[in-house]
């Protein structure tokens, strides 16, 4: 994210802000063509919001709400075929949409809404037990979606095609009335429930073809290439893109007159006008066209190294203006290590690399050190590792488990491969850092983290310090407290009776047939002794940890962390505590993938 943009999501925060009402919240349409970055500045609004404003805020995307294959394809075969493609009005569940939209607006403490999530790789919605949670009340809700706001055309409009796509497989117009007839009836319906609408304005739709072939690539980067009945080749990416082609034109030529906040995008989608509605009242629009006059942007002070300042809201944070703007942020797994552009609380742009920790770290540096310098101009380095930290150095590993980089000096490292300083700490630890600063564990000071990957990670925050202790242990060995010396199977740490030992991915590895936790889970009542162990093992963990450290909430992430026998042991447990006179919740972490990324990113932000 370019400056401006960053700027621009501080400046609708400070004007959105103000307009969530006690008792219901709002929601904020954002639209753009494909690739314009909806989905970095929705994510820019909600960190904004969060953290500088203290409001929840959901991000709810359009392209969650497209309906499954199957129902694509029944459509496809009763009406058009070229209803099997997913992205016109029409191949959305509306009625989803607007219960979910309602829902996050209108819900009462305790309140849980799941919002769907679609998986374009396979071109399908993703079951209901991997749909993203989010508990209470939204003060604001985020709609963004490349047709958002869109109004419906004149009927003879339709009548000439706009390319080949509708010249030769809709010659006789049915499909695209069909569209147009479906935006002009449900949709509107959905629309009718937005407040203020930002646009995203893309200089023309020639850009769009290239800026939706950028994100593809992006993705099949980042899935190493595999294949999947929604991933597509260069080719299929320009003919995929004539199906947004018509909606996305007339939006071009008629939405800059109606929109709230005007955001003008050069070819390369950089902002180069910042445009508000004259009446002055962000967020109440009429029918009426009106004009819109420049705002000014606002500018975010330089980065200082100065760690020892401090805000005063909490001494354990140093000074906004002591934090660096950009930040790489490394999360460093047993398989993958990821890397990402950080700017204003949201990932920009992330790559990764297949790894494995067995064979060691430092063959992988080379490949890393080349994702990190594409991603151009950063302040700062930040990496979460599978081990011990202490100032930049690793100091403990697991055996098969980065062996190789005992000792090694990310710090130093960063410093020589980019010139940059880095700060770097255990994975667990930024985990929970992310978590409790951005996701499930915001509003708290007394939060434990439980990490289901590979291995155990724990991780604890205490009166609103995030624990490190003298050599950077505190809290992290949750998978390596010793609960019964009797078991014959030595720890990678190299102990006997540790928990990760029995209850770990890589424990299930060793001792049964499946390759993970939710594979042995998805084997049903057949391997019930087998998963009745790992429950028993993960709530003796759980009763350790909030007896220890005394949370207000356990924060389950990871692999296995979405299993719903294992949140329900792990409440069974801590609420069995005979010393707790009221037991801690036990949530799912929301912050998913980005959550590492964004927490190693955070680490600036904590006082050193």
């Amino acid at each position: 994210m370019r400056p401006l943009f960053k700027n621009l999501a501080s400046e609708l925060a400070a004007r959105i802000a103000p307009l969530s009402m006690r008792g219901r919240g709002i929601i904020v349409g954002l639209a753009g063509a494909q690739g314009s970055g909806k989905s970095t500045l929705a994510a820019a609004l909600q960190s904004q919001l969060r953290i500088h404003h203290g409001k929840s805020t959901a991000v709810v995307s359009l392209d969650d709400l497209y309906l499954s294959r199957s129902d694509r394809a029944a459509m496809a075969a009763t009406t058009h075929r070229l209803l099997a493609t997913r992205g016109p009005p029409g191949t959305h569940d509306v009625n989803l949409g607007k219960n979910v939209l309602t829902k996050l607006v209108e819900a009462k403490e305790g309140d849980v809404t799941f919002i769907p999530r679609f998986d374009k790789a396979l071109d399908d919605r993703l079951p209901r037990a991997q749909w993203t949670q989010f508990k209470g009340r939204a003060d604001i809700v985020v709609f963004e979606g490349w047709c958002v706001g869109a109004t419906p055309q004149d009927a003879s409009a339709l009548c000439s095609p706009v390319n080949a796509l509708e010249a030769i497989d809709d010659a006789d117009r049915v499909w695209r009335n069909w569209v147009n007839t479906a935006l002009a009836s449900d949709y509107q319906d959905l629309f009718g429930l937005l407040g203020p609408l930002i646009m995203l304005k893309a200089p023309s739709f020639d850009v769009v073809a290239g800026w939706r072939l950028e994100q593809e690539r992006s993705l099949r980067s980042r899935l190493n290439n595999a294949n999947g009945p929604g991933l597509l080749t260069d080719p299929e990416v320009r003919h995929f893109t004539m199906y947004f082609e018509r909606i996305t034109r007339h939006m071009l030529a008629e939405m800059p007159t109606r929109a709230d906040a005007l955001v003008a995008l050069d070819d390369k989608r950089k902002p180069i006008d910042v445009l508000f509605a004259g009446d002055g009242r962000f967020g109440v629009r009429s029918n009426e066209n009106r004009p819109v006059t420049k705002a000014p942007a606002s500018r975010l002070p330089p980065f200082r190294a100065c760690s020892t300042s401090m805000n005063a809201a909490s001494s354990a944070f140093v000074a906004r203006d002591c934090v660096p703007k950009t930040v790489i942020a490394i999360d460093i797994g047993g398989s993958h290590i990821a890397a990402g552009q950080v700017e204003a609380g949201a990932v920009v742009e992330h790559l990764s690399i297949t790894a494995d920790a067995t064979r060691g770290l430092l063959p992988l540096l080379p490949k890393l050190e080349s994702i990190v310098r594409s991603f151009g101009n950063a302040d700062a380095v930040a990496v979460g590792f599978p081990g011990s930290v202490r100032k930049g150095i690793v100091t403990k590993t697991l055996r098969q488990k980065y062996e190789d980089a005992e000792g090694f000096d990310f710090a130093a490292w960063s410093q020589r491969a980019f010139g940059l300083p880095a700060r770097v700490s255990a994975d667990g630890r930024v985990a929970l850092l992310a978590e409790w600063r951005l996701g499930a564990g915001r509003g708290r000071n007394n939060l434990v983290w439980m990490g289901f990957g590979t291995g155990v990670g724990t991780a604890a925050v205490v009166d609103g310090v995030l624990l490190e202790g003298a050599e950077g242990l505190a809290a992290i060995l949750g998978g390596h407290l010793t609960l019964d010396r009797r078991q014959d199977i030595i720890c990678r740490c190299g102990l006997l009776g540790c928990p990760e030992a029995q209850a770990s991915t890589w424990a299930v590895q060793s001792k049964t047939k499946y390759a993970n936790i939710a594979d042995l889970f998805a084997a049903g009542s057949k391997e019930a002794p087998t998963q009745q162990a790992l429950l028993e093992t993960w709530g003796d963990i759980a009763s350790l940890l909030a007896l220890a450290f005394d949370p207000q909430a356990i924060i389950v992430g990871g692999g296995a962390g979405q299993l719903e026998p294992l949140l329900e042991t792990l409440r069974a447990r801590v609420t069995s505590l005979g010393w707790r006179t009221e037991a801690p919740e036990v949530l799912q972490a929301e912050l998913a993938d980005n959550g590492p990324l964004l927490g190693a990113a955070l680490l600036w932000e904590q006082r050193t």
